[in-house]
């Protein structure tokens, strides 16, 4: 009475596919397994982007602020001193430290970016080969696959990845993107390890599709990979992390969200060093201290407060400290940046910076050609700026030594007169005029006249 109900099961598991098989070895990798490796590479493809972005920020900054020092330096050359130029002392000591600190900071700072781009693209790479790999394999009879569309584990497949396309089909970043800058944005590391990849590594019979999905790329016996012969190590697959290892089970002591237990597992599973050496360098830029440089921060007040350099030449320049780092006034700086500088940052801007940048000087000094005046804040060259500044500084140095050059007259024609006699022609003393001249000796000095003047008087009384 059951055999019609038993016949039915059985054509039910003829007709549908894969619903006699039950997973194991020479199975497919489910998409479950697969697609956490295309979202990782899928972000160490933007790496190199988000690099590019931070290197060229960070060297717009440096421009931004030698522009700025070159700016200060250009208007306190060719401006009389004033109280506006006591205020921008400080800040020029404060820009030229942000652009040397700033330069110091990419330099040191400069491997950590190297090591990040190069190991991401190591990862990417060995990701990228597996999948092409293994998504090409395949064949429509059956239909036999490496890659099935199937998302559970233990589950009959259920779809394949038929070829490269489907790959791209999936978001799977199996080629290099051309590069584009990109806001800094690392969601698949974290200083524990690789957070969305929970699994322990490797490939086991149990979490694989149909066995007639055929794939030898599963399998580690023989005839899979070496005629007769089953290979003695461990196929490392996608950097180790679906590595195929005898007897198809995974390494369960390494689980890259927890990169500590993959670099435990490194001394018997060395393909799994790629792994943690990509870890490391990524997540060091992750969190360099170039990511920390705050852009213009030599024209924010607040930042300006947390400068050292600022500080010190507050102590300097405005409390008159005697000292090379104005440690014998820090104590009043604080009162003073107050004082001097405002608490808004606007008005802060209108006291110093506003005035620095509508500050007109002369085309001609670094245009040949140049006929009118320009604001120093509309000029962007620090070609320009460089020569303005060599010009200003060379004009002041010439007014300052013509100035020299007339108190140094005025000086010597003070010294000389004494020494010449006039020709008077009569010796006369008189006390309403005082004492004149005897100009009937040649060539007599001053002393000598005041000395027969004073004869004189005695003489008269």
């Amino acid at each position: 009475m059951y055999k019609p109900a038993l016949s039915l099961l059985a054509i039910a598991a003829a007709l549908i596919p894969g619903a006699q098989s039950a997973a194991g070895t020479k199975g497919a990798v489910l998409k479950s397994t697969w697609q956490p490796l295309c979202n990782l590479a899928a972000e160490l493809d933007t790496i190199d982007g988000q690099a590019a972005k931070l290197l060229k920020d960070i060297a717009s900054h440096i421009k931004n602020a030698s522009g700025d020092a070159l700016r200060l330096q250009i208007y306190l050359a060719a401006k009389e001193p004033n109280p506006q130029t006591g205020l921008l002392k400080p800040i020029l000591g404060a820009t030229a430290h942000a652009a040397a600190d700033t330069a110091n900071k990419l330099a040191t700072a400069a491997a950590e970016t190297t090591d990040a781009v190069a190991h991401a693209g190591f990862l990417h790479g060995h990701i990228a080969e597996f999948l092409k790999i293994f998504g090409s394999a395949y064949h429509g009879t059956g239909p036999e696959a490496c890659l099935a569309e199937t998302f559970e584990d233990s589950a009959a497949s259920g779809g394949s990845i038929k070829s490269i396309d489907d790959l791209a089909t999936a978001k799977c970043k199996v080629f290099k993107s051309a590069s584009s800058d990109t806001a800094l944005n690392i969601q698949q590391i974290d200083d524990a390890g690789f957070p969305k990849l929970t699994k322990a590594v490797g490939l086991q019979n149990t979490e694989l599709g149909d066995q007639t999905d055929a794939c030898e790329l599963t399998h580690h016996t023989a005839g899979s990979f070496l005629t007769g012969q089953a290979p003695v190590n461990a196929i490392p697959y996608a950097a180790g992390l679906l590595r195929l290892a005898p007897g198809n089970n995974r390494h369960t002591s390494a689980v890259p969200k927890t990169i500590s237990t993959v670099k435990a597992a490194t001394g018997t599973a060395k393909d799994l060093q790629v792994l943690v050496d990509a870890h490391a360098a990524i997540n060091a830029f992750r969190k360099s201290q170039l990511f920390n440089v705050h852009t213009g921060r030599h024209r924010d007040l607040a930042q300006l407060k947390n400068s050292d350099a600022f500080k010190q030449g507050v102590a300097i320049y405005l409390l008159g400290s005697k000292k090379t780092n104005g440690d014998d006034k820090l104590s009043n700086v604080d009162q003073a940046i107050t004082d001097k500088y405002g608490t808004e940052q606007d008005k802060f801007i209108q006291k110093t910076w506003a005035i620095v940048d509508n500050h007109k000087i002369d085309e001609i000094s670094y245009d040949p050609e140049g006929k009118k005046q320009k604001p120093l804040g509309e000029i962007t060259d620090e070609k320009q700026l460089a020569l303005a500044l060599q010009y200003y500084t060379q004009k002041a140095a010439d007014e300052l030594a013509a100035k020299i050059g007339e108190l140094e007259k005025t000086k010597d024609t003070a010294v000389n007169q004494p020494k010449d006699c006039s020709k008077l022609e009569k010796a006369e003393c008189k006390p309403e005029v005082g004492c004149k001249y005897n100009k009937t000796t040649e060539n007599a000095k001053k002393i000598q006249n005041v000395q027969l003047c004073k004869q004189t008087k005695k003489q008269k009384r």
